[in-house]
């Protein structure tokens, strides 16, 4: 593993707790864009793909096989959750993929060889129960397969943490080349819905050019008639990929805002930061969520809610106190 400086300590969580930040966004910046989840998945990806390359100041990357499967797993936990909420309820996506941490703690235990902490394994159990309180009232059996998916997606999230910390890793290489398979894993998507929409087009004119024959329209009305039709059959076939500003402007602010600026924060944070206390400050995420659903739509927190809050924070505080506690006793007994 790598070795964190007493300088970096604080620097990297905080920049963990930021890239959370901007991922919390997610949900309610998607909600604006009435699109095919893939196509909205690849395009936000070419984008944040982008800002990285910005924050490289270039186009160098270093690939090696701890890169590649950083990057395969950051690409499958991007998929895999938008499949997870197309087949099963938003929440038992979210609660499902946030089993994280404890995959972590399980995997760095056995990559080091050496049982998990206590401390860390009450932390994580702690903070899956806090997001399940937060999520409890929306909580429903789901379907089974889209179960099994947010918990393959909960084990690729945690992978990104680990494999990030390993000898040879490159976050910023891995996450461009993950959000590239992304960009070109939804290029039958877009292909899909700018065919179907041309094809709904052509279908439209035919059918409005025939009706407003039938009703005697001619000239610059008929006209009209087609080109209303065409365009509103053509919007409606690709998932609303034409329909106005607003779902473009929603796509800029999740590709360059909220995964590319989070992407440049967790790049930063995962080198300075031990995974298992990066996966746990992560989940400061799924409860930042409801806070933005309030300030923006209204929708006020329940109480269990609250409570689900209130544990997920007392719980990354207490373990990264704790943990701070002992490195710098280490520090002073080396000194």
């Amino acid at each position: 593993m790598l070795a964190i400086s007493k300088n970096e300590r604080f620097i990297g969580p905080a920049f963990i707790f930021l890239a959370s930040f901007f991922w919390s966004f997610s949900g309610l910046l998607i909600k604006l864009v009435p699109w095919n989840a893939m196509c909205i998945t690849g395009l936000r990806s070419l984008l944040a793909a982008g800002v990285l390359v910005v924050y490289m100041r270039g186009f160098r990357i270093v690939i090696n096989k701890t890169v590649l499967l950083a990057a395969v797993f950051m690409s499958l936990t991007s998929i895999t959750f938008v499949f997870a909420n197309k087949l099963t309820t938003s929440a038992n996506a979210i609660v499902l993929q946030y089993y994280a941490p404890m995959v972590v703690v399980i995997v760095t235990a056995l990559i080091n060889k050496k049982m998990p902490s206590a401390r860390s394994m009450i932390a994580t159990v702690s903070v899956f129960a806090g997001i399940a309180l937060l999520f409890l009232d929306k909580l429903g059996s789901g379907a089974l397969l889209g179960n099994i998916t947010a918990l393959v997606s909960g084990f690729c999230f945690a992978m990104m943490f680990v494999v990030n910390r390993l000898p040879g890793a490159r976050p910023t290489d891995s996450l461009i080349i993950g959000n590239l398979i992304n960009t070109v894993t939804g290029i039958p998507f877009y292909i899909m819905a700018l065919t179907g929409a041309a094809s709904a087009v052509s279908a439209a004119s035919v059918t409005s050019a025939a009706n407003a024959g039938m009703a005697g329209v001619s000239g610059p009305a008929a006209a009209a008639v087609v080109s209303g039709a065409a365009v509103s059959a053509g919007t409606a076939a690709a998932g609303g990929i034409a329909a106005g500003v607003g779902p473009w402007l929603a796509i800029l602010a999740l590709g360059i805002f909220q995964l590319g600026f989070g992407h440049v924060c967790f790049t930063i944070g995962i080198s300075r930061t031990p995974s298992i206390s990066a996966s746990l400050i992560s989940t400061v995420e799924p409860i930042l969520n409801p806070i933005w659903v309030f300030i923006f739509i209204g929708e006020r927190p329940g109480t269990w809610a609250m409570v689900g809050i209130f544990i997920v924070l007392a719980s990354v505080i207490a373990y990264y106190l704790t943990e701070s506690g002992q490195i710098d006793a280490k520090v002073k007994a080396e000194a």
